[in-house]
């Protein structure tokens, strides 16, 4: 479109050389921001992922030790009477 306006003698060739939105270094810097915005993004799902699989982990290692504390609060029953005021 400049171009086409420059031959007709509409604009000068100093508002043809301001016109920056179809230089190619912004259009490099817009995909360097996409693909920077991407990646940020992908690292963030990836450190949500991992950290629900570590709290699932930690759960799972709590319900494996569920059985020892019963049978551990069964073992002291007896020895309640101790500790308790008569």
């Amino acid at each position: 479109m400049l171009r086409t306006q420059l031959k007709q003698g509409s604009i000068t060739r100093r508002e043809e050389r301001y016109d920056v939105t179809h230089h190619p270094r912004y259009h490099r810097c817009g995909r360097f921001a996409a693909v920077a915005i991407y990646n940020k993004l992908v690292r963030l799902r990836n450190t949500v992922k991992s950290s629900w699989a570590d709290i699932d982990v930690q759960c799972k290692k709590r319900y494996d030790l569920v059985p020892n504390l019963v049978e551990a609060v069964k073992d002291m029953r007896p020895t309640r009477n101790l500790f308790s005021k008569r």
